[in-house]
């Protein structure tokens, strides 16, 4: 006998901050100077894990950020729903914090940061919305 079950669908949640991550993790890449890819002792990153991670190489840099999303996108799985929203908020946040102060530096304006703010709101309620809201499953 089948019984029907309801479950939240926390894949969802897990778009938004996956996506700001990968977002700050290229426009991390493309902030290097031309003397980082000549040997990759000139970083510019202000995160200091990310910076040891760029000074040995990128590719590194981009294991580490692989791990830190199995990391993060884990605890939204696993986590009472209350606490993987909080950590789906923190990990967008951060990281388009962190894509904000690119903008600026490459002069882009506020305004570019608010559309960035608009976006990670967007992407923050439409993911939240299905990821939330129970779905059938079987159990």
């Amino acid at each position: 006998m089948t019984h029907s079950m309801v479950v939240p669908n926390r894949t969802m949640m897990c778009i938004g901050p996956v996506a700001m991550v990968v977002i700050d993790a290229v426009v991390t890449l493309m902030g290097q100077s031309s003397d980082y890819w000549d040997g990759y002792a000139t970083v510019r990153e202000q995160n200091p894990l990310a910076y040891l991670l760029l000074r040995f190489h990128p590719l590194l840099f981009a294991v580490g950020v692989a791990l830190w999303a199995a990391l993060f996108t884990t605890a939204i799985q696993f986590l009472p729903i209350a606490l993987a929203r909080l950590v789906a908020f923190a990990v967008m946040l951060g990281h388009a914090l962190g894509v904000s102060t690119w903008l600026i530096q490459w002069r882009l304006g506020v305004l570019s940061v608010l559309a960035l703010l608009i976006v990670v709101r967007v992407l923050s309620t439409w993911t939240w919305d299905r990821g939330t809201h129970e779905t059938p499953g079987v159990g």
